[in-house]
């Protein structure tokens, strides 16, 4: 099947993981059809429908993921899902000849860098968290997802249980489609080109010189090499303690980690919780 020149791209990644700015980059750069990443209406028509449904919440987000939700359900089908989705591998193999002929793109980020992300960022969140937690008991509280995730109902125990969840839905794609390619955050906005090239040789393309958009997506100033500072992988755990470091360790297989090519963090590089730190 690699000899069939990939017509379609589908990319799956977490929040906060750069797959807006991937996407950029493979619609600036690639003349193949990109897959919706995504299908939610306008934010007046959820407005409207809140309305319609005569549901006036104090806090509304539930509703309003639940009716992004629905209008995500046909994605599925037709777009082989949400990208922040688990993959629906049912979906895929529904559709062997359109799978053949795709490339599924898949972006990571190391888990600790991923949670801090979402402890600033934390899209989609249904649970209500109040007070604002600090970011070690943020990784002891549950996350809910929302049905778009394609991860079932059930709450999980902590959002460190969203990065395992991803990425075992990652590593069976992987081994599941005839064209994948996994690309790490981190090398992504450290070696823009060499990813592109990777990912070129995936759709059996050349090398050569790539548009760049900026990877930027959330309204600040920030260019590559600021992001590529940020996210060196010497830098990861800034900010945990290491009873958060361990804490993590303790829910994510070591081989999980090492297939996307990370490594667990020593919990000993670490400051200490400080004294009088209570954590549920």
């Amino acid at each position: 099947m690699r000899g069939v020149a990939a017509r379609e791209v589908k990319v799956y990644g977490e929040r906060n993981t750069g797959t807006r700015a991937l996407v950029a980059a493979v619609e600036a750069n690639f003349a193949v059809r990109l897959m919706a990443p995504s299908r939610r209406p306008k934010p007046a028509e959820i407005e409207a429908e809140v309305k319609r449904r005569k549901r006036f919440l104090a806090w509304g987000r539930p509703l309003r993921e639940a009716i992004i939700d629905e209008a995500s359900e046909p994605l599925v089908d037709s777009d082989f899902g949400w990208k922040h989705a688990a993959p629906p591998l049912g979906a895929i193999a529904r559709q062997p000849e359109r799978a053949a002929r795709a490339l599924f793109l898949v972006v990571t980020k190391h888990p600790l860098f991923f949670l801090a992300s979402l402890h600033r960022r934390p899209h989609h969140d249904l649970v209500r968290r109040w007070p604002a937690p600090t970011l070690s008991r943020f990784l002891r509280q549950r996350w809910r997802p929302v049905a778009r995730d394609l991860v079932g109902a059930d709450d999980l125990a902590s959002p460190v249980d969203l990065w395992r969840v991803k990425a075992e839905a990652y590593r069976r794609l992987i081994g599941a489609v005839p064209r994948a390619l996994h690309v790490r955050y981190e090398d992504f906005v450290a070696d823009y080109d060499g990813t592109l090239d990777r990912i070129a040789a995936a759709l059996g393309e050349p090398s050569r010189a790539w548009a760049r958009p900026e990877p930027s997506t959330k309204g600040d100033a920030l260019g590559f090499e600021d992001y590529a500072r940020k996210y060196d992988l010497a830098n990861v755990g800034q900010g945990f303690f290491r009873e958060d470091v361990a804490f993590v360790n303790a829910r994510l297989d070591p081989d999980l980690l090492a297939f996307f090519g990370y490594a667990p963090l020593a919990p000993e590089t670490r400051p200490r919780l400080p004294i009088g730190e209570r954590l549920r």
